[in-house]
């Protein structure tokens, strides 16, 4: 299980070499989501006075399509320059529309991470598909990326990643993955949310009309009760940064970078813990100058 968190409102230097080699850090790997990417003739816009309101945890944000493709490539320069992760993790929605060029251009970008990349597929990925009409084999993700969900070991965890609309196939395969690696600690990457609380839940669909939980949710929660080791679900989709703990597991989501304020996630996992970082740039030439600022929040592995 993963004890509860500690919210420290001061920049942290996280990058500070542990003291001794017990409390060296085994593995760190970057969370980023929901970058939009989208290629627009338009000219790139100022953010408005108040780019963002505050209801609760919730977040209403602008989001910065025009610069969508080039807040994406000067991130990855700075994870790669400055960050130094063992593997990147995108929580979904690459693209804006779901077109073939627009999630190739993404995958050229995201080819030029020094590290491995893991994608999952959020719902602006499809290309027009809907939970209703959604074609598992030939969506426009399917033919950039590959495969809707998959699993790899690092260091002796066990990543797991679920796409948007998984089917009875796809969830038995969940079972049988969690099952066969019971022993290792877990984390399961999706798009959509599988845990929020009920304000949060109501706020999105009245205001927005956006349905934060995935599919099929309540089952995929019942799956990761029953694994004991599963110690986070990582999550974009809803653009704000938040944090349930159910069941002795941590559900985080991570905001959109492509939205003001642009901001993405550091994991760095301890043999005892993972310290995790937030890391945030105000407006798009915030990002084009690496004026990044970190602040961070830490959780307890047991």
């Amino acid at each position: 299980m993963i004890a509860g968190t500690l919210l420290v409102g001061a920049t942290y230097n996280w990058s500070k070499a542990p003291t001794s080699e017990e409390d060296s850090c085994i593995f760190s790997f970057v969370q980023i989501s929901d970058t939009h990417c989208l290629k627009t003739e338009k000219r790139p816009e100022r953010p408005p006075a108040k780019a963002f309101f505050r209801i609760g945890g919730y977040k209403f944000h602008w989001l910065d399509y025009v610069n969508s493709l080039s807040i994406l490539e000067k991130t990855i320069e700075y994870i790669n320059s400055q960050v130094k992760p063992n593997f990147v993790i995108h929580t979904g929605d690459i693209s804006d529309k779901g077109d073939l060029s627009n999630l190739k251009m993404a995958k050229v970008l995201l080819d030029r991470l020094d590290c491995s990349y893991y994608p999952v597929m959020g719902d602006h990925d499809l290309g027009g598909y809907s939970y209703s009409n959604f074609n598992r084999s030939d969506c426009n993700y399917v033919k950039v990326f590959g495969q809707r969900s998959y699993s790899f070991n690092h260091e002796d965890w066990h990543i797991v990643v679920l796409s948007i609309y998984p089917d009875d196939e796809e969830l038995n395969w969940l079972k049988k993955d969690l099952f066969e690696n019971a022993e290792k600690p877990i984390i399961l990457a999706t798009h959509r949310l599988v845990i929020a609380d009920e304000f949060t839940l109501w706020l999105a669909k009245k205001h927005l009309g956006v349905e934060l939980l995935m599919p099929r949710a309540e089952e995929i929660v019942s799956i990761l009760k029953n694994c004991q080791n599963v110690k986070m679900v990582l999550s974009g989709h809803c653009h704000s940064n938040f944090r349930w703990k159910r069941y002795g597991i941590n559900f985080i989501s991570t905001a959109a970078l492509s939205e003001v304020p642009h901001q993405f996630r550091l994991f760095r996992v301890y043999r005892d813990r993972i310290v995790i970082t937030l890391f945030t740039a105000n407006t798009a030439n915030d990002v084009f100058n690496k004026r990044w600022v970190s602040q961070y929040s830490s959780s307890h592995l047991l």
